[in-house]
């Protein structure tokens, strides 16, 4: 077994339970075969861009976890806010823009209080 599989395997299989996804769903939703899905998480499997793309991005996965699993805790919360932005259509941007921007303000001005108290 490769490193590399392992590797694979073990983040799918993390961040499908993450979201809560039997691998049953995790196919219906990319469209491959569940073999496809059981050799990943088995190791056996070295799949091709056509699955590993949509897979990646199904399960929100910051690539680094799978290339440089040695680094996967070092991933600043910068980097997971813009991943988590990618997956949010330019409405839901729109207005976790203004949400973001109202607490930012609410949090600015609660500050400036506490500095001159």
């Amino acid at each position: 077994m490769d490193a590399f599989s392992r590797s694979l395997g073990d983040t799918v299989r993390f961040y499908r339970n993450k979201l809560g996804l039997t691998q049953l769903q995790l196919v219906d939703r990319i469209h491959i075969e569940k073999r496809t899905i059981l050799n990943i998480e088995n190791y056996k499997a070295n799949p091709k861009m056509e699955i590993l793309y949509p897979l990646i991005r199904e399960l929100q996965i910051n690539p680094i976890s799978i290339f440089y699993p040695e680094n996967d805790a070092s991933i600043d919360i910068s980097t997971q806010f813009q991943m988590f932005l990618s997956q949010c259509s330019s409405h839901e941007i729109s207005f976790l823009y203004a949400v973001c921007q109202g607490v930012l303000d609410a949090l600015r001005s609660e500050d400036k209080v506490s500095t001159v108290e």
